[in-house]
């Protein structure tokens, strides 16, 4: 089968929950898909990306993006598992963009929201995430603009976040957790990084954690750039295991003190 060409500069495929198709959409307005999940399947297994050079206005970029409908169209209820060995044509991995447009990702109970591996790279804007999302394995994940980290359907969850073993997480923009979670954390980090880039505010309304961020395995944070606004409700700001790397230690979200059994803190 060959390959499908992708234009210069940015191209959007679109995604309706309700009145999508994964087995006939073709990622247009009028024909979109039924899932995320999907439309990043088709567009790793049909599509040639342009990735030469260093201008953005040449290189392939493409946009996942929920339709805007606010009748409940812009829920994707789903999975969205992700695991490309490569884009073909593409080089480098700042080219693919989920853009909830407004929407939510939440899966059901016990599933994942997402779960990236094996060097997945993708940058997530503009929604409310209610499902656990999970980074594996030398993936990374972007977190961008206008981002709610909102109530899990399943409330008993142990975590929001969990990475794992070399993944990455960035954090671009500012953001706001509106979740319950009186049995979990915000973030378990296990041997992975976590990074907030530049003067990032996390605002949290109401929230009840048991902890904030909780680290354990040879992985680090850094929330040296990092101001709390509004109200961590947590028994602890976070929780260091022996080996884990934590900066700016003072600047994790919570009304509590931190519990660090054997890990590093700087700040």
């Amino acid at each position: 089968m060959s390959l499908i060409d992708l234009p210069n500069g940015v191209t959007e495929f679109w995604v309706d929950p309700i009145l999508g198709n994964d087995l006939t959409g073709t990622g247009y307005i009028s024909t979109p898909f039924k899932s995320i999940h999907n439309a990043l399947q088709v567009i790793q297994g049909k599509y040639l990306w342009n990735g030469n050079g260093d201008d953005p206005l040449t290189q392939t970029r493409v946009v996942v993006k929920l339709v805007n409908d606010s009748n409940g169209h812009r829920i994707d209820p789903t999975t969205i598992h992700f695991s490309p060995h490569c884009l073909t044509g593409a080089s480098g991995g700042a080219a693919l963009t989920i853009d909830l447009n407004g929407g939510i990702l939440h899966a059901p109970i016990e599933f994942n929201s997402m779960e990236l591996f094996y060097n997945a790279f993708l940058i997530l804007q503009n929604g409310t995430i209610s499902g656990r999302l999970t980074v594996q394995r030398g993936a990374k994940l972007q977190m961008g603009d206008k981002l709610v980290f909102g109530q899990l359907l399943d409330p008993q969850s142990s975590h929001l976040f969990l990475l794992h073993k070399g993944s990455l997480v960035e954090f671009e923009n500012p953001y706001h957790i509106n979740a319950l979670m009186p049995n979990g954390y915000h973030i378990v980090n296990w041997s992975g990084e976590v990074r907030y880039n530049g003067n990032i505010q996390i605002r949290a309304d109401g929230s009840s954690f048991l902890n904030t961020y909780f680290g354990y395995g040879h992985g680090f944070a850094d929330f040296s750039s990092v101001t709390p606004e509004g109200v961590v409700q947590a028994v602890a700001s976070y929780s260091l295991k022996p080996g884990h790397l934590l900066y700016g230690a003072s600047n994790v979200p919570g009304t509590g003190t931190g519990l660090n059994d054997g890990g590093i803190i700087y700040g």
